[in-house]
């Protein structure tokens, strides 16, 4: 069964490795990071699957923005954005309300700093 993912810094690196992954086992996958033209080459490359969305994972209103892009539904929330110790507040903000439906596996999914 095909699952939801997010994955943030998913256009270069480790996050686009990790993003290929779970594309290439038929998961429907969300990348998000700061620049556009990274993310839609990754997107591009990774397949139909795989769909791009601009958002700083450092401001939250993008963050917030964010979420009405994703599907209603999110099964993995790979957060893997660059964040400093001094931006760690929206990183924080989209861990703790995840997954949006509250169900049984929801449960915050941040670094210990949180």
């Amino acid at each position: 069964m095909a699952r939801n993912v997010v994955v943030t810094g998913g256009g270069t690196g480790i996050g686009r490795a990790v993003a290929a992954s779970f594309a290439a086992r038929g998961d429907t996958v969300v990348i998000t990071g700061r620049r556009g033209e990274p993310l839609q080459r990754a997107a591009a490359a990774l397949g139909s699957g795989v769909r791009a969305v601009v958002c700083d994972a450092t401001d939250p209103t993008q963050v917030e923005a964010l979420r009405a892009q994703l599907p209603a539904s999110v099964d993995v929330l790979v957060n893997n954005a660059e964040a400093t110790p001094t931006s760690t507040a929206p990183v924080r903000m989209i861990s703790l309300r995840w997954p949006p439906s509250g169900g049984p596996t929801s449960r915050p999914i941040c670094s210990p700093r949180c």
